[in-house]
């Protein structure tokens, strides 16, 4: 089969309203964190919407699982304007945290992508949102790491919040340092700490990018 014996979800909303549908983690651990937004006047008339958890990934050989299969109900739906749905990342080391999408399959066994530019990714809280115009199966999916690349699926910028690697122009987070473009949590005082006046400046320190006041530069580094 390739969905479980019950709903997670089946909440009834009125056209004229529209409603928020989110999934706690009592109602279901994997599906914790999917949410749908629908608009007043979206839906053509009042519908029964439902949940599903799959079973059953939707197979690529070309990319990774990066979440769970959501299943939508009822099939057909439509939605004018978009909903916003959002639904869970649970990302292996495979994944490319930059390159994620979400594969998309309609009834009929049609199969369409939202691509990575239409996403609106956060990594703090696992949950990738996006623009719905209509009811089918869902899975987030990321393009599968080369095994070469020891930086892929690293969080590379302030705050380890945007995916991709760091550099001058994307430094790591505080407590963490820049290696072969990764960033690397570090025991070293000095780590990650800023390098000019003021102290706001990514960037080693130098006779021209001296260190704030009450520090002094060791190694390109400003310690205390």
């Amino acid at each position: 089969m390739d969905v479980g014996s019950r709903y997670v979800k089946s909440v009834p909303v009125k056209s004229s309203q529209g409603a928020t549908i989110t999934v706690s983690p009592q109602e279901s651990d994997k599906l914790a964190g999917t949410a749908l937004a629908i608009q007043p006047n979206a839906l053509k008339s009042d519908t029964l919407i439902t949940l599903e958890l799959g079973l059953k990934d939707m197979v690529d050989i070309d990319s990774a699982v990066a979440g769970p299969v959501a299943l939508w109900g009822p099939g057909g739906t439509q939605f004018a304007p978009a909903a916003e749905m959002t639904l869970p990342l649970v990302a292996g080391a495979d994944v490319d945290l930059a390159n994620l999408f979400v594969q998309v399959q309609e009834d009929n066994g049609t199969r369409f992508t939202i691509a990575t530019s239409e996403l609106r990714v956060d990594l703090a809280n696992k949950l990738v949102s996006f623009s719905a115009r209509g009811f089918s199966k869902y899975q987030v999916r990321g393009k599968k790491c080369n095994a070469d690349d020891p930086t892929c699926g690293q969080p590379g910028t302030i705050g380890g919040g945007t995916p991709g690697k760091c550099t001058d122009n994307a430094p790591c987070a505080d407590g963490t340092k820049c290696v072969n473009g990764a960033c690397q949590k570090c025991n070293d005082p000095s780590c990650g700490q800023p390098g000019t006046i003021g102290g706001g400046t990514p960037g080693k320190c130098t006779d021209n990018t001296p260190c704030s006041d009450g520090t002094k530069c060791v190694n390109g580094v400003c310690v205390k």
